[in-house]
């Protein structure tokens, strides 16, 4: 038996896959909502997305990103 855990926080998102799941006949043994952030998590996730933020501008991330497009340019191609 395969069984996939998906962490979803849209209410939306979670209505359309089960109702996705319904018409597919796939069976779902389980929700569990999570529970609600707590400030220190709320703290962790904007400096993370403050870390990204930097990296975005960052010349030496910037121009690792560039060296690994350039390695697959040709690979890309091959599709």
């Amino acid at each position: 038996m395969s069984q996939i855990i998906l962490e979803l926080e849209d209410r939306e998102d979670i209505d359309m896959l089960l109702n996705l799941f319904r018409r597919l006949n796939i069976n779902v043994v389980s929700l569990k909502e999570s529970p609600l952030s707590t400030d220190n998590q709320t703290e962790e996730l904007e400096a993370k997305k403050l870390l990204m933020r930097q990296a975005a501008k960052d010349p030496l991330f910037l121009a690792d990103i560039a060296a690994v497009n350039s390695d697959f340019e040709h690979i890309d191609g091959e599709f």
